[in-house]
């Protein structure tokens, strides 16, 4: 579970939280691995102002310590309408970052604010990235995991992405 400056480690069995990692910014989507035991999240600090970041993390959950950051760029403050590299509203995508079933849960993909980054969580590595004429705001995958699927409604367009092999 994530928020404003936190991401918190829950036991389901019984809804209890067991570990607290502090983060700089506001979580604005998520994602888990089991394969890798890691959690994908992308982060926003200073969201509303004109010297907004943004980066796309891994987070390993045995150890609660970042394994990664890709991505990192600066954004416009958030817009309504999300066009010309703005953030759009993190209500708006919480299907912005995404795990592969394939590979052992090795691959995710998360949204950036000009397009999106695939990244290797065995790996700890970035694999692509490439940029889209607005912000994405949904991520999915085909059933085999060869393909992610891009959801550009500002622009009412989806790309497909072959995943590397």
């Amino acid at each position: 579970m994530g928020g404003s400056g936190y991401l918190k480690k829950l036991d389901l069995s019984t809804f209890t939280v067991t570990a607290t990692q502090t983060v700089t910014g506001t979580v604005s989507s998520l994602a888990a691995s089991n394969g890798q035991k890691e959690l994908v999240y992308t982060l926003v600090n200073n969201c509303c102002t004109g010297s907004s970041t943004y980066a796309a993390n891994e987070l390993n959950l045995t150890s609660m310590s970042t394994t990664g950051t890709y991505a990192h760029t600066t954004a416009s403050p958030y817009a309504a309408y999300t066009m010309g590299g703005t953030l759009p509203n993190p209500a708006t995508i919480p299907h912005a970052s995404a795990v592969s079933t394939q590979f052992a849960n090795g691959m995710a993909a998360s949204a950036t604010p000009n397009g999106f980054v695939v990244y290797d969580l065995a790996n700890h590595k970035q694999i692509m990235s490439g940029t889209t004429p607005t912000p994405v705001r949904g991520i999915a995958s085909d059933g085999k995991n060869s393909v992610i699927y891009l959801s550009l409604p500002d622009s009412n367009e989806y790309l497909t992405v072959p995943m590397p092999q």
